[in-house]
């Protein structure tokens, strides 16, 4: 098992990670953040109410990520005072976006802006090492897999495996050792047809 990531990305957070070291110097002091102590803390504590991972992946959504740009003017104190006054109910929000001028469209932005970041965030495809092929970072439910085509496709395990380990383009599917060689055959003919512009010149 795992303790803790350390990382520099906060995101990892949003992804469930429970436990992270940031900002780690040479001496191997950092800062701890364990999401188990969440409602620990003065700003994300609710009344009659427990402050969720998915509340908290809420707000990181709606005031931007690397899968969203976020609602304008939003930042992420602002977000979570609106995730926590709707408790969490993500349409609520939107519509009070809306009403403030902040969306045009809560509707829209909820289906176009809003649940593609949350879907990537919750179901992306990942490299399992343990049964050694590639399954959802959370498995969905068959409504939800429904929705994650833009996702792409599970790939076959000998296929997953090849890309994990390095020996494969995750792009074009081929060998990188053939990649490597077509790749040095490629520009040894152009580095010819360079030589020959030249002499002719």
């Amino acid at each position: 098992m795992i303790d803790a990531v350390i990382t520099e990305d906060s995101d990892l957070l949003a992804y469930g990670v429970d436990k992270v070291m940031v900002k780690m110097d040479l001496s191997g002091e950092g800062k701890a953040i364990d999401l188990a102590n969440l409602n620990t803390c003065p700003d994300f504590m609710m009344q009659g109410k427990e402050f969720t991972k998915e509340m908290l992946l809420q707000a990181c959504i709606v005031s931007g990520c690397d899968y969203h740009q976020g609602v304008p003017g939003v930042g992420f104190k602002t977000a979570l005072q609106y995730v926590k006054k709707h408790r969490g109910d993500v349409l609520s929000m939107c519509e009070d976006f809306a009403g403030r001028g902040k969306l045009q469209n809560s509707q829209e932005y909820y289906k176009n802006g809003y649940m593609p970041a949350f879907l990537t965030f919750k179901h992306q495809i990942v490299f399992d090492p343990a049964q050694r092929c590639e399954r959802y970072l959370f498995e969905p439910t068959p409504d939800v897999k429904k929705q994650l085509g833009f996702l792409g496709k599970l790939k076959p395990d000998h296929i997953a495996i090849q890309i994990a380990e390095g020996k494969m383009n995750p792009n074009t599917l081929e060998d990188y050792e053939y990649s490597l060689n077509r790749f040095t055959l490629e520009t040894d003919q152009n580095k010819s047809k360079l030589k020959s512009i030249i002499i002719s010149n």
